[in-house]
């Protein structure tokens, strides 16, 4: 391929979009140059398009990776908080709390399951001493409980989200790749064939950029004239 895509993944299918249009008008000069490229070349590059389509529209599960990942640190920070009251109870109780301090770190390092497993060890510590710590509230302790077993439920869907968008961008990597091909030889067939005409830019990959750029451009600028209508 003489050309290197330079594009995020998503881009693929925009990009075919601009080629396979030209190349679909220019069918009857590409197959009297190379007859391969014929009509079922056209069908089946269309088709890599679709492919890869409905590849790019699986961001569901990044979205949701992220928003987990979010609530995460959230009810991390939140169980943070409540071990620093929880070791302030301790030690105005004289009960050994430096163990907190230490989960703490690992609450601020994102070390997740280290924490819930060391806290999960600990917490019993300070179940059998509660009638000790006198400034405790009622019902802290479950409070505490509570958050540790939604940090360990976001914990846990986070892990499963992010083997599932990997198992996704594995199994897509051909899919991508074959869109890749084909974008790859029209490009350079076309290139070819119309070699000092103005078609040559049609398949000109850099300049195809451009009038994307621009189109989008364009799209967003209609969109805020829209949004925001100009004062009479």
């Amino acid at each position: 391929m003489s050309y290197k895509l330079n594009l995020r993944k998503e881009n693929y299918a925009a990009l075919a979009d601009f080629i396979v249009v030209s190349f679909e008008r220019d069918l009857a000069d590409f197959t009297t140059a190379f007859k391969t490229m014929d009509a079922s070349y056209l069908a089946n590059f269309k088709q890599a398009i679709d492919e890869v389509r409905k590849v790019t529209s699986i961001s569901a599960t990044r979205i949701q990776q992220k928003e987990t990942t979010k609530q995460l640190y959230q009810e991390a920070t939140k169980l943070k908080d409540l071990l620093l009251f929880l070791k302030k109870y301790a030690d105005r109780a004289k009960i050994e709390s430096s163990m907190l301090t230490k989960i703490s770190k690992q609450l601020r390092a994102k070390n997740i399951e280290r924490s819930v497993l060391t806290l999960r060890e600990f917490l019993p510590h300070f179940v059998a001493n509660k009638d000790k710590l006198t400034d405790m509230p009622d019902g802290f302790l479950d409070k505490l409980n509570l958050s540790i077993t939604e940090l360990e439920r976001l914990n846990v869907l986070q892990n499963s989200l992010m083997n599932k968008s990997k198992n996704t961008t594995h199994q897509a990597m051909p899919v991508f790749k074959n869109l890749y091909n084909y974008i790859s030889e029209v490009a350079d067939a076309g290139k070819i064939i119309y070699k000092g005409t103005h078609k040559k830019d049609e398949y000109t990959i850099s300049k195809i950029l451009i009038k994307m750029n621009a189109a989008d451009r364009k799209r967003d600028k209609s969109s805020i004239s829209k949004d925001f209508p100009p004062l009479l």
